[in-house]
């Protein structure tokens, strides 16, 4: 079932070959996706109850897989003239049914772990603090509804400012042909 996602965010399933002495799954081909080179992966480990966000960024794509765990991300379009400008979906994802999920640039993610987890996302951009806004990820002003009331968080994600403050730096939307 495919819901309702801001423009130019995907979600593909993965196929996951298993046989007696594990798993086997293939998660990136540069065909794929040819139009956005990624350049530097990362691996996050994540513990149960814990929530990381919100972000966007400005100029880069995440491709983001999780491999073990269970988690839910909040995506909420923050880009001016966007057809899907506000939405805010909560999309469910777990290592046991694997998918990639591309996010583009003024798109703001979080995501909330329901048990430990494993993920890893490629970019495309090399990291840059001025490419990372994020905003407080409890503003009732963003309209996300997260799984729980007291996550493990940073105080860098709880000292995050309002979302209404760092909405004149979101890029305009450009029609996406990802």
């Amino acid at each position: 079932m495919q819901q309702n996602l801001p423009d130019g965010v995907k979600i593909s399933d993965l196929i996951k070959h298993v046989d007696p002495r594990g798993y086997f799954i293939e998660v990136f081909k540069q065909k794929w996706i040819e139009e956005l080179p990624l350049i530097q992966w990362n691996v996050v480990r994540s513990k149960k109850n814990a929530l990381r966000g919100m972000r966007v960024h400005i100029k880069h794509y995440d491709y983001v897989i999780i491999f073990e765990g269970k988690a839910v991300y909040a995506l909420r379009d923050l880009r001016q003239g966007s057809p899907t400008q506000g939405l805010v979906s909560m999309v469910h994802i777990e290592g046991k049914h694997p998918q990639s999920v591309i996010i583009p640039p003024g798109v703001a993610h979080g995501f909330y772990f329901f048990k430990p987890s494993f993920y890893v996302y490629g970019v495309t951009e090399y990291y840059d603090k001025e490419d990372e806004l994020g905003f407080y990820f409890a503003d009732p002003d963003a309209g996300i509804k997260w799984p729980t009331s007291d996550p493990i968080v940073t105080e860098r994600d709880v000292n995050l400012p309002p979302l209404k403050s760092i909405m004149s730096q979101i890029p305009t939307w450009h029609a996406s042909s990802t």
